[in-house]
């Protein structure tokens, strides 16, 4: 069963538009990435991308509710990494 960041991350990917402009560049958590011998960063991704990650969840827990009860939403903070302002707020509103 897929958890629910692999679902939003799916569901990011399928979109048509969205990945139009970029790709399956999609990450949760951090961006693929690599320091050089020099200490140089360079990012493995392209640009444009979004990571995202989960920021809390929303739970409503009653007396009765048995142990495990999963929560009733979950909140992700989501990043779009563009060239410029422009492409960012483009790709943005897509989402």
């Amino acid at each position: 069963m897929a958890t629910v960041d692999e679902d939003l991350k799916t569901f990011l990917q399928a979109n048509a538009p969205l990945a139009a402009k970029i790709g399956s560049r999609v990450h949760e958590n951090h961006v693929p990435m690599k320091v050089g011998l020099d200490g140089e960063v360079v990012m493995l991704s392209a640009t444009p991308y979004i990571w995202f990650q989960q920021t809390g969840e929303v739970r409503q827990d009653c007396v009765a509710d048995a142990v495990g009860t999963l929560p009733i939403a979950y909140e992700f903070a989501l990043e779009v990494v563009a060239q410029s302002i422009r492409d960012s707020r483009t790709i943005g509103a897509l989402l």
